[in-house]
């Protein structure tokens, strides 16, 4: 159950991504790049409540038991999404369309920073030490894929012939996501706890977690930022980038964005499997960060070409190294901490990592209105991927993990 709640989570939240164009117009309606960068600013504004959401759902996972938490995760995440769908538009209301946009987004953003720390943590718990990389790989997997599935499913709806002319078809995705949610939410409310003889913490978790692990969540903060400014970089801004600034087609897109999310679908968890065998989780993070820190740039110069070929080419050699970057990290956030604080301080580090990581595209976007330049998606990629190596390097050194 949590990796189908896993991938319905990033379902939603994917599709916020691949219809950022679209929302613009119904909510933002100047025409120009601004409306766009307003929105991004919205997609980053959820990432604010998700360490609020962190602190709050790890806190019940710690104390009250991980399932508990997931419960109240999951009926804020139906909810939240519900609310995005059915939002009236800016020639509706006005500015309350906005006001009630980013509180949609916040509250999405708040059920995330407890959803996916839970379900790793959860799904970590239940595997095999010897395993563990690989397990918590595939619940990073199934979240690309409800990435990927937000993509498929937008293009279809956007594009059967009754629906592509409606201002409101846009919407239909999110709405989508009611069926599988409310079955998600009944499956959850039978799910017994496990792991019930563990002693939670005495203490406040979270406030265990700061006292006794800081250096750790420091470092996790920095490699979740790393982590998540690969993906969001790659399958958030480039998505607008290459209709919008670089004239690709939206079925070329789909196609790069398929083939891409369905490689890293599979290579994440094998990274995992092989960071398994070598028993040894920070080495291949530090090679998927070199590797995207190399070939950044020529990746950004192929995209700017338009030949197809170079442009998947391009997207599968970056896509391979954040495999290796992201496939072990899962298991390294969880692994980081005891049991009684588990919950609380991976979600914390995952969470406040995200707050940099979700900046990624309004920032790229607001340099390339400044600058011009159209190569700063490839420089922004080689800053993180300076960041992601130190932090695992350091991770390895001091044996903090």
């Amino acid at each position: 159950m949590p990796h189908l709640a896993n991938l319905l989570e990033w379902y939603d939240f994917g599709s916020y991504s691949y219809l950022t164009i679209y929302i613009s117009e119904a909510f933002f309606p100047s025409s120009d790049t601004s409306a766009l960068l307003v929105t991004f600013f919205a997609f980053a504004f959820s990432f604010l409540f998700r360490p609020l959401g962190a602190s709050i759902f790890g806190h019940i996972g710690d104390r009250y038991g991980r399932i508990k938490s997931l419960k109240i995760v999951y009926l804020l995440m139906v909810f939240s999404t519900v609310m995005l769908g059915a939002l009236p538009n800016f020639n509706c209301i006005g500015n309350w369309s906005t006001i009630l946009l980013f509180l949609a987004r916040g509250l999405q953003g708040f059920s995330l920073g407890g959803q996916y720390s839970g379900a790793l943590t959860h799904i970590s718990e239940a595997a095999l030490p010897s395993r563990r990389a690989f397990s918590t790989g595939i619940v990073w997997a199934f979240a690309s894929f409800g990435f990927l599935l937000a993509g498929i499913v937008s293009f279809i709806i956007l594009n059967i012939p009754i629906l592509k002319n409606l201002s409101w078809s846009w919407r239909i995705p999110f709405l989508l996501s009611i069926i599988p949610g409310i079955f998600i939410i009944t499956e959850i409310f039978n799910t017994k706890e496990q792991f019930s003889n563990n002693k939670p913490s005495n203490t406040i978790p979270i406030k265990e977690a700061f006292s006794t692990h800081w250096k750790v969540i420091v470092l996790l903060i920095l490699m979740a930022a790393a982590d998540n400014t690969f993906f969001y970089t790659l399958f958030t801004f480039l998505i607008s980038f290459l209709k919008k600034q670089l004239g690709y087609t939206e079925i070329q897109v789909l196609l790069l964005n398929i083939i891409s999310l369905l490689t890293l679908c599979i290579l994440v968890p094998l990274a995992g499997y092989l960071s398994d065998k070598q028993k040894q989780h920070t080495l291949l993070p530090f090679i998927g960060g070199l590797g995207l820190l190399i070939f950044s740039i020529p990746c950004l110069y192929a995209l700017l070409s338009h030949n197809m070929i170079l442009v998947i080419i391009a997207m599968m050699i970056l896509v391979i190294f954040q495999s290796m970057y992201s496939g072990p990290c899962s298991a390294i956030y969880v692994e980081s901490f005891p049991r009684r604080i588990r919950f609380s301080g991976s979600s914390i580090a995952y969470n406040f990592g995200l707050i940099i990581s979700g900046l990624a595209p309004a920032i790229i976007t607001n340099l390339l209105l400044h600058t011009k330049l159209l190569l700063m998606p490839g420089y922004y990629l080689m800053l993180f991927s300076i960041i992601g190596c130190s932090t695992v390097y350091t991770l390895y050194r001091y044996n903090l993990t």
